[in-house]
């Protein structure tokens, strides 16, 4: 032994000593357990190399070294065999295994040869009446009597097989024993053998009737939505376009009375009803314009006229038509317009977005209160603001998800506001159909700002930018 040491210790260099660690640590488990068995084997290396280490403190390092390897063998044995254990398949055979897994995805089986005859057919136990059985065994697929069911065909079938190339899910339709159309779909790939010779084809069948049959059902329940949809449109369209004709009579009989137009009514009373007679007419032509443009706008009938117009202009108008009602309130309408381009829109939905959120604004607005107008550019060129904001009572968050759907009104105070709920909501349709969107921002008790956005490509002219705000 002393010789062979001897032998060991003659072997000069770094790469004796990795000879000798390798050796040893060939068939350890682990990086950990390699570290600690090299450290005292590293020792004896340089021993050896050195001379300066009695015999004993070598074979005392190769003793601990093989201790330690012989407790990590035994622990990383036992922990392997704990990991086998927790991932121990379930009992039976790799035959029940495959064929409980192919239950699940088929519900028959089948293959067929060279000249595309059916060799074999296996169907699910749990299937009962299958669309392809035993007896078809000899025959071809273009034999069966199959039915096309669009887009698939049985064309398209064989031409694949002439192709050999996989398919999957192709629906087809064959007549049962009782006269039921059964509906079925077809997956296979073709077989080829280590020589490379087309051996035939290899796939799955499933039934697809009930999944036929629910879309179908789908699709009338769609279709029948859609009619009801286009039936309630049509229905508020007509009533609505009825109701404006009596609508602007009374509006302007109303009017020529309450004026006096042609003579003295007789009593100052008269005077008055004939003016709440007028008020409640506008009010009810104001809410029936308001369904008829809703309508339009759910139904896709609203079609844009785009023109050049100034942005300007149209706020001053916008704000002349809402003034009135504002100073009754007592309150203020200040116009703020930092950029002032030209854009490409369509004039009166613009108007009409603009006076929508001015109305909302002056309605949440107690007396006294100051409405604001901005136009700005959004940041990195993303189109044109227009801010509307309020000193009023603020939204609710939960109210603020709310907002902006048809028919939803808020309550100011305990009161339901006036109109039908639909003001943002055209608002909101009308913004999307320029490309734009309408965003709210609320804090109860301090006010809120209403933002119409209109994209980039609808500004003709851009102001300097110094003005962007």
């Amino acid at each position: 032994m002393g010789d062979a040491f001897t032998a060991m210790g003659s072997m000069s260099g770094r790469g004796a000593r990795i000879g000798v660690l390798a050796v040893v640590l060939a068939p350890v488990p682990s990086l950990a357990l390699a570290a600690e068995i090299a450290t005292p084997l590293q020792r004896l290396a340089d021993a050896w190399r050195g001379g300066g280490a009695p015999l004993s403190l070598a074979v005392l390092a190769i003793a601990v070294g093989l201790v330690v390897f012989g407790i990590g063998a035994i622990v990383y044995a036992r922990r392997g065999g704990a990991r086998r254990r927790a991932v121990k398949p379930l009992t039976g055979s790799d035959a029940d295994r495959y064929r409980d897994f192919s239950a699940s995805a088929a519900d028959w089986f089948w293959e067929v040869d060279e000249r595309l005859r059916i060799t074999l057919v296996i169907v699910a136990p749990d299937v009962v009446d299958s669309a392809l059985s035993e007896a078809d065994i000899g025959r071809s697929f273009a034999e069966l009597g199959l039915g096309d069911v669009p887009p698939a065909n049985l064309a398209d079938l064989e031409a694949r097989f002439g192709r050999r190339e996989p398919f999957r899910d192709l629906a087809f339709s064959r007549a049962g024993g009782a006269g039921e159309t059964r509906l079925f779909a077809l997956s296979g790939k073709p077989v080829i053998g280590l020589d490379g010779v087309f051996r035939g084809y290899r796939g799955a069948g499933r039934d697809v009737a009930e999944a036929a049959r629910r879309e179908r059902e789908q699709d009338a329940a769609r279709r029948h939505a859609e009619e009801a949809s286009e039936a309630k449109t049509a229905f508020i369209a007509t009533v609505s376009h009825e109701l404006r004709s009596p609508l602007n009579a009374i509006i302007g009989f109303s009017e020529v009375m309450g004026r006096e137009v042609l003579g003295p009514l007789g009593s100052p009373k008269y005077v008055g009803y004939a003016h709440d007679i007028s008020i409640a007419g506008q009010h009810m032509l104001s809410l029936v314009n308001d369904i008829l443009d809703m309508a339009k706008l759910e139904s896709g009938q609203q079609a844009l006229e785009e023109i050049e117009i100034d942005v300007v202009r149209t706020v001053e108008d916008s704000i002349a038509v809402v003034r009135q009602r504002a100073e009754r309130a007592r309150q203020t309408i200040d116009a703020r317009l930092a950029v002032a381009p030209k854009i490409r829109a369509d004039a009166r939905a613009v108007r009409q977005m603009l006076i929508n959120l001015l109305t909302n604004a002056i309605k949440f607005t107690p007396e006294g209160g100051k409405i604001t107008v901005e136009t700005a550019l959004a940041a990195g060129g993303g189109g044109l603001l227009i801010k509307v904001t309020d000193t009023g009572m603020g939204i609710a968050a939960d109210d603020l998800k709310r907002l902006g759907k048809p028919f939803v009104q808020l309550r100011p105070g305990r009161q339901l506001a006036d109109g039908a709920g639909l003001g943002l909501a055209i608002t909101r349709f009308l913004a999307e159909l320029h490309g734009g969107a309408l965003t709210i921002e609320s804090t109860p008790g301090r006010g809120t700002t209403a933002t119409l956005t209109l994209p980039a490509a609808r500004v003709v002219t851009q102001p300097p930018a110094a003005r962007t705000a």
